[in-house]
């Protein structure tokens, strides 16, 4: 099973070019893909629907998108009717398997002043892989200010992620209980959906190892789990390698981490590989990616 998280700056390469295509093919071989800052209908990207195009590049993956930045963009025509189209900005979630249910949480956020910030969002989701357990999915997006004004935004969203997480048995999964009310039946007849103890959060964590964020991730409790960075998990250093490219005549480094998957102990466990692909420049950021071996 590969596990890929990978924010695709709404498709904008290191060239400059704005290339849906070219994202597709880094990745459609991953089993699980979470992608960061997709969007819809905005200006600087060709006013396209881009969770609609790359459904159509990612035809073999289930797929879901969870908009956490949602503002009016209709068109009124000259006699009054409305093409009602919303400037959204999200997660979006690929997986060869099916996705049993999904929800959005809207994260903490904090008013500036002086410097822009915006709603992030983390979709939550479970997914049914083939030959094995179901597994959780947290896909996330967290405050990009700076990093010494935003740690204290990261944290706040970090501890909200984590009370989803720890909420996860008295809250139960998407709905649970008798379902059938008379002729309304809305179970459709089917059983609860799964509600699984082992997660995996990916996404662009906005935080460098070391860092009060990342901290509370490697030391707070998701049930009865830790959380362990994945990157870790198979022996690496976790200031070793880079996300997230720079300048280093600039700033006298290659690049900074910003990108995690993080696991639950159980999960971490079979984590055979991670690596970082730095030859992929369809992004401002490079794909990450996880393989945790079959069971059978």
């Amino acid at each position: 099973m590969r596990v890929v998280t990978y924010n695709i700056q709404y498709s904008r390469g290191r060239d400059g070019e704005m290339d849906l295509a070219r994202i597709a093919d880094t990745i459609r071989d991953a089993d699980i893909i979470g992608m960061q800052e997709v969007e819809r209908f905005w200006q600087r990207s060709g006013m396209v629907d881009q969770p609609d195009e790359l459904m159509k590049l990612l035809p073999r993956h289930h797929a879901v998108f969870g908009s956490y930045f949602d503002m009016d963009a209709s068109v009124v025509a000259d006699d009054g009717t409305v093409s009602n189209r919303r400037r959204q900005f999200g997660n979006m979630l690929f997986s060869r398997w099916p996705i049993v249910w999904t929800r959005q949480h809207p994260l903490p956020k904090t008013h500036y002043d002086d410097e822009f910030n915006m709603h992030q969002g983390a979709l939550e989701a479970v997914i049914q892989p083939e030959g094995r357990p179901p597994i959780r999915i947290i896909l996330l997006h967290l405050a990009y200010i700076s990093m010494e004004k935003g740690d204290g935004e990261r944290m706040a969203q970090i501890n909200h992620v984590l009370d989803i997480l720890n909420r996860r048995e008295a809250e139960g999964a998407a709905w649970s209980g008798p379902a059938s009310l008379g002729e309304d039946d809305w179970s459709e007849g089917e059983a609860a959906p799964a509600n699984p103890e082992s997660v995996l959060l990916l996404g662009d964590f906005n935080m460098v190892p070391g860092s009060a964020p990342y901290v509370q991730m490697i030391t707070a409790s998701a049930g009865r789990h830790k959380l362990v960075d994945s990157w870790k998990a198979v022996g690496n250093r976790a200031r070793d390698g880079f996300t997230y490219p720079l300048d280093e005549a600039r700033y006298g480094r290659p690049g900074i981490k910003l990108d995690y998957i993080f696991a639950t102990e159980d999960v971490a466990a079979e984590i055979s590989d991670a690596w970082i692909d730095n030859e992929a420049d369809g992004s401002d950021h490079q794909p990450y990616w996880i393989e945790i071996p079959n069971k059978n």
